[in-house]
């Protein structure tokens, strides 16, 4: 079995690295309008790693609540667009993840996969997007596992 930082970095088309890579020179950087059609839509599931390989999870709601889980966490937060003079940018905000402080990534898109990238690294990759929540993540309190 391949290790999970190497799963990811052939996922996202790169060699594993210490650090995460930018996106691909090909990923096209979405607006405000685009990453609502595209992530968020009525409401979404998205199944995605992060730079490191881990799996994880997202139910996107279109009222700006976000679920998120994966192997070891359940957590619930919030979701915004926000925009500037550099582009969109998609922000959350999660209860027990990144100390509940708000952080906002650039999306990038190459074909079905989207990136999330902050200072020019990819933080995470979406794989797949569906519509409604799929894997069940309404309701599912904050907790580690």
């Amino acid at each position: 079995m391949l290790p999970l930082a190497i799963l990811a970095a052939a996922v996202a088309g790169c060699a594993a690295t210490s650090s995460p890579p930018g996106p691909p020179p090909t990923a096209h950087r979405l607006t405000e309008d685009e990453i609502r059609t595209a992530l968020i839509g009525s409401g979404n599931t998205a199944e995605g790693a992060d730079w490191q390989g881990r799996r994880f999870t997202l139910y996107i709601a279109p009222d700006g609540a976000v679920r998120y889980r994966d192997a070891g966490l359940n957590d619930v937060g919030v979701w915004r667009i926000a925009g500037g003079e550099d582009g969109a940018k998609w922000c959350s905000k999660w209860t027990l993840r990144r100390k509940g402080g708000w952080v906002c990534d650039e999306v990038f898109r190459d074909g079905e996969r989207f990136f999330f990238a902050a200072d020019g690294r990819i933080a995470a990759t979406l794989l797949r997007i569906a519509a409604g929540n799929t894997a069940g993540l309404d309701g599912a309190p904050a907790i580690r596992k």
